[in-house]
């Protein structure tokens, strides 16, 4: 993984994501979920960098499991499910 810098708006240079700064932020943010919550709770939180950063540095599904939250399809079904 490693780290992955996004701009900054307004400048100030670049805002870097370790691996360990992307899990704090997200334990955080899904502390009391069960679930891997979907870009739109993320948009309407004012969290949109941390959702990118999470879907570019390993993807939703690596974060969600490493957190131990279930994924769901935009449909409502669990990921992996037949």
């Amino acid at each position: 993984m490693g780290v992955q810098h996004t701009a900054r708006p307004g400048g100030g240079g670049p805002r870097i994501w370790t691996d360990e700064r992307l899990r704090a932020e997200l334990e955080e943010f899904c502390r009391g979920r069960t679930t891997w919550p979907p870009e739109r709770v993320f948009r309407e939180a004012s969290k949109e960098r941390l959702y990118n950063a999470a879907s570019g540095h390993g993807g939703v599904g690596y974060w969600a499991d490493r957190l131990g939250l279930e994924r769901y399809s935009r449909v409502g079904v669990k990921s992996g499910s037949p």
